[in-house]
């Protein structure tokens, strides 16, 4: 198991990931210009060059090593070394890739169709703009949703709106100091990375709702009905597939906005910023009425759909 950070460069990785953090969350306007310009093919095939380089050779060596059957990429920066490696040697193996991001698919995960056996995406609306962006063959893309084990998906026989989970990374402060002075629900607050924030909330309201510093939140959405956070790649999924409302207060420019369009596409969860308004559509919308929307979008046999490509 080679995890991306360790195969680059921890010291690269460290930094990558800080500037993602402090860009996205402290200067998000710095994060969507940067996500907006390497959204053109050229700049992306620049920078993977850049990058291909120094770590090309390492990944042709594990290619060599273990010969595999086939290559399955969930990861952009793979795809490139893939590519790389088929167009320098010679290859016998499947090449598939596997897309987590939805809608606008972000040029880093282009490659060339000749390179790629198959394309895998999250929903039709993916799929067809896709297909729009990169003129892609359509019958090199399958919908499969988001790869997620059988046993984790749930089929709710209700939406109940008094069961929230709320997770405070990246949500502000006044939002949800306002939200839980307001809310008549029963929260169950989580730290994950905003200590201040929660020790805060947790001294003003420890008597009012549940405090929790970690969960594994897929294993746990069951238990919940509305989850309130930002639309994370893997979480918007990971609600979809439990049948578990969104509430997005905010979101990161860039493909997260992509991935709250799959929510309001798919009609399993809605951005509303002011906490006064989210309260009131909690309270007075029948969630009921958006079930038949979950069981239309997710896809139970996912992985299944990838592996019978085999």
């Amino acid at each position: 198991m080679i995890d991306i950070i360790d195969f680059i460069n921890k010291f690269l990785a460290k930094s990558t990931k800080e500037f993602y953090k402090v860009s996205s969350e402290d200067y998000p306007k710095v994060w969507e210009t940067f996500f907006n310009i390497t959204d053109f093919p050229l700049v992306a095939r620049i920078l993977y060059w850049i990058k291909d380089l120094v770590w090309q050779p390492r990944f042709d060596k594990i290619i060599s090593d273990i010969k595999p059957d086939i290559v399955i990429s969930v990861f952009p920066f793979w795809n490139w070394w893939v590519k790389n490696h088929i167009k320098q040697n010679w290859h016998n193996f499947k090449r598939w890739i596997i897309i987590t991001d939805a809608i606008n698919i972000q040029s880093f995960w282009y490659v060339r169709s000749v390179y790629v056996d198959k394309y895998f995406v999250i929903d039709e609306f993916s799929k067809r703009e896709f297909v729009k962006k990169f003129n892609y063959p359509e019958d090199k893309i399958d919908v499969s949703f988001f790869p997620i084990l059988p046993e984790k998906f749930v089929n709710k026989n209700k939406i109940w709106n008094d069961k929230l989970l709320l997770l405070l990374s990246w949500l502000s402060k006044e939002f949800v100091d306002k939200f839980l002075e307001i809310t008549q629900a029963k929260v169950t607050v989580l730290k994950w990375r905003n200590d201040e924030l929660y020790n805060y909330l947790k001294e003003k309201y420890e008597n009012k709702f549940n405090f929790l510093d970690f969960m594994n939140i897929l294993d746990n959405l069951k238990n919940f009905d509305i989850f309130v956070w930002k639309p994370g790649g893997a979480i918007t999924s990971e609600c979809i597939a439990t049948d578990t409302f969104m509430f997005v207060p905010s979101y990161i420019p860039g493909q997260e906005e992509w991935n709250l369009k799959l929510l309001e596409l798919n009609e399993c969860g809605l951005y509303e910023p002011d906490p006064v308004k989210l309260e009131f559509l909690r309270k007075y919308l029948d969630f009921n009425n958006f079930l038949p929307n979950f069981r239309k979008a997710k896809k139970r046999n996912s992985c299944e759909i990838v592996l019978r490509n085999l």
